[in-house]
């Protein structure tokens, strides 16, 4: 949807009382990736803005940071993955955002603009001509295509690499990532298969780990750091 700001309410936990509510400077989404596992070992926060592609121009989807012992966005700190991916992306965008270590982090990063979408706003002469019918079939694009790929991204370099072997899937079906004995454990749900795959954080190796079938695949939890479920 479209949104007239976005902001993140900060409270001190120690006295149970509201200190302030931080706006972002873009018109985007709330993202779901927000939690414990964006910090990193200095204690910077990175907060996900998953963009919106129904306002003109398109707002790109950015990680924004927190640094340690700050209670505001740091405003040097604009970090558009699917752009720095590929410059040519009307919409880049990104989710499943998870920092690891070291400055690394994982994300599902859209690395080329689907060519439906392409056509569409050429058709309509560029965006600020696009209909409202255009703008939510635009959006169900996205959903479906399959233009994204897991990625590491370093959250000091600004870099994003796609990780060889992995197929590509919609940038909002990134589902939910966890660590195992040295790897994460990521989510392929496409068009044609549904599968947990792995990627080893020491020699950079990919697999395939087990086909999940008889229901829709939302991800895998380590129950060792999560009780509630293993597999849903």
């Amino acid at each position: 949807g479209n949104y007239d700001s976005l902001g993140i309410h900060v409270a001190a936990l120690s006295s149970g009382t509201y200190v302030k509510t931080i706006l972002f400077s873009t018109k985007g989404s709330p993202s779901n990736d927000f939690g414990q596992n964006d910090l990193d070992e200095a204690g910077n926060l990175y907060i996900p803005d998953s963009g919106n592609p129904l306002i003109f121009p398109p707002a790109p989807a950015v990680l924004n940071r927190i640094n340690a012992g700050s209670t505001d966005i740091d405003p040097t700190y604009v970090f558009p993955l699917g752009f720095v991916l590929n410059q040519t992306n009307i919409f880049p965008t990104f989710g499943g955002f998870r920092y690891i270590s070291g400055g690394r982090a994982i994300a599902l990063v859209s690395t080329e603009t689907p060519q439906a979408v392409i056509d569409t706003v050429t058709a309509a002469g560029g965006f600020g001509n696009l209909t409202n019918e255009q703008l939510n079939a635009i959006l169900q694009i996205f959903f479906t295509a399959e233009n994204a790929s897991w990625s590491i991204v370093d959250v000091n370099a600004r870099s994003v690499t796609p990780i060889p072997g992995l197929p590509k899937l919609s940038a909002f079906s990134s589902g939910v990532v966890c660590e195992f004995e040295g790897k994460l454990l990521l989510p392929i749900a496409n068009t044609t298969e549904q599968a947990i795959y792995s990627y080893d954080l020491m020699t950079g190796m990919v697999q395939k780990e087990f086909d999940v079938t008889g229901g829709s695949l939302v991800g895998v939890y380590n129950i060792a750091n999560d009780k509630n479920r293993l597999v849903e």
